[in-house]
């Protein structure tokens, strides 16, 4: 597996973590943390692609750009995302969701380091913990 998940209901957050991720595997793993029992309304997101590449088509992001026009057409806010990276593809492919996502409130940062997503998501309180739950979802990939 390329891609996995948290949900951590007690942060009010879901944790991807990727390892040379292609976006259908990125979408499979969101389509699961929804569906998840312990998902709730307004978590926040950290993605991190920092250990790969990210490999999304054009398809993808049409795809992502549908699942958050359906969620604001149920009544859902859409939950502030961070996305962890060092690769400046995926930074400008932050940019080109935001120009795709027109009429649409992302709230969509792009970062470097974990701390720095932290901070933003304004999580800095529980750092330690998001931390740990970056080490068991990297040890849990690797195995």
């Amino acid at each position: 597996m390329a891609f996995t998940f948290k949900v951590d209901p007690a942060l009010g957050l879901i944790f991807y973590v990727g390892l040379n991720a292609t976006g259908t595997e990125i979408l499979e793993a969101e389509k699961a943390a929804s569906n998840s029992p312990l998902r709730q309304p307004n978590m926040k997101i950290i993605v991190d692609i920092t250990q790969g590449g990210l490999d999304f088509e054009w398809s993808d992001i049409k795809k992502v750009y549908r699942m958050n026009r359906n969620r604001l057409e149920n009544g859902n806010k859409l939950e502030a995302t961070a996305v962890i990276t060092y690769n400046n593809f995926a930074n400008t492919f932050g940019d080109i969701f935001r120009m795709v996502g027109e009429g649409i409130p992302i709230n969509l940062g792009m970062f470097s380091t974990l701390p720095d997503a932290i901070k933003w998501l304004d999580l800095s309180d529980k750092e330690v913990e998001i931390l740990e739950i970056q080490k068991e979802l990297m040890r849990k990939l690797r195995e």
